[in-house]
């Protein structure tokens, strides 16, 4: 189904209020088709971890996110096999872990184009999409 892939991500309360800034943090998504780097399979699979600012714009939202979302995933990586997706998410960083090895930082906060992420109330999301199963065994948070 365009459009929907499994996914794990956080969102902002602010953005469902209609406020600007706001956050959204993809601690992994599965993006189907492939779109290059981390991609696995004849149709491909890509892991994306993402963090994104969105700003509404003429009543649009419009989002900035780093550049490169596809992350450096630990050697011999089995897409078929379960994982262990992480993220640290300090005042400065984000850093994103597979199988608790780090595979991609992003500097956020005040100077960055990630400032929103410090004043949000953000919600957790575990998505899916039609053919594509995703199990959450579990989820930890930490504050």
């Amino acid at each position: 189904t365009a459009g929907a892939w499994p996914a794990f991500w956080s969102y902002a309360l602010e953005g469902l209020q209609g406020k600007s800034s706001f956050a959204e943090l993809d601690f992994v998504e599965a993006y189907p088709g492939g779109l290059g780097g981390a991609t696995q399979g004849a149709n491909g699979v890509t892991l994306l971890t993402t963090v994104h600012q969105w700003t509404t714009i003429n009543g649009s939202n419009v989002s900035v996110q780093q550049p490169n979302d596809v992350p450096t995933l630990p050697a011999n990586f089995n897409y078929d096999a379960f994982h262990i997706y992480g993220c640290l998410w300090t005042t400065n960083s984000v850093t994103w872990y597979v199988d608790n090895q780090p595979v991609m930082t992003v500097a956020t906060g005040p100077g960055t184009n990630f400032s929103a992420l410090e004043q949000d109330h953000m919600f957790l999301a575990l998505g899916t999409g039609t053919n594509w199963p995703v199990v959450y065994d579990f989820v930890h948070v930490w504050h």
